[in-house]
């Protein structure tokens, strides 16, 4: 008789044990980010910062050229670079000025970049016949107080 009772209390703690195990999973797997990996990264990631996706107002001028500044779309931006699209073909390590507008920042953020890598949109040419690029711009000369407000900016969408 005691053999039964022992039995059955082990059967009946073992299907608890299961029960909780796969309600946990459950749990688990409801709380997990879900995403689609479209392609795998099989380069060294040379990043060092950051980086997010967000729209930010940007004008850049060549200071080589002639001084006229003009609008960017942004794609992404982190504490040390940012990549922006464009319809002019910049060269590699061509040195831009740039005009960064943050939220909340009254007075902009200015910035001496060198263009790290640069391709075209092929996909984005439009309409008229115009070309579109991306750019790579890494941070060269910034001021701290500068670098302070691009990662306060970073951090704040980092948490929203």
């Amino acid at each position: 008789m005691i053999l039964y009772l022992q039995i059955i209390l082990i059967t009946v703690l073992i299907v608890t044990l299961v029960a909780l195990y796969f309600d946990e999973r459950q749990k688990k797997r409801e709380k997990a980010p879900v995403a689609k990996l479209t392609r795998v990264w099989e380069e060294n990631e040379r990043r060092t910062f950051v980086r997010i996706n967000a729209d930010v107002p940007v004008r850049y001028n060549i200071p080589k050229k002639v001084n006229n500044p003009k609008p960017v779309k942004t794609k992404n931006i982190s504490v040390g670079g940012i990549a922006i699209s464009l319809n002019e073909k910049l060269a590699l390590r061509d040195r831009i000025s740039l005009e960064m507008e943050m939220p909340d920042v009254p007075t902009p953020v200015m910035v001496i970049g060198e263009v790290v890598w640069i391709r075209e949109d092929v996909e984005q040419e439009d309409q008229q016949g115009v070309r579109h690029f991306s750019a790579g711009i890494e941070f060269k000369e910034i001021l701290p107080k500068d670098q302070a407000k691009i990662s306060k900016f970073i951090k704040k969408c980092g948490k929203s």
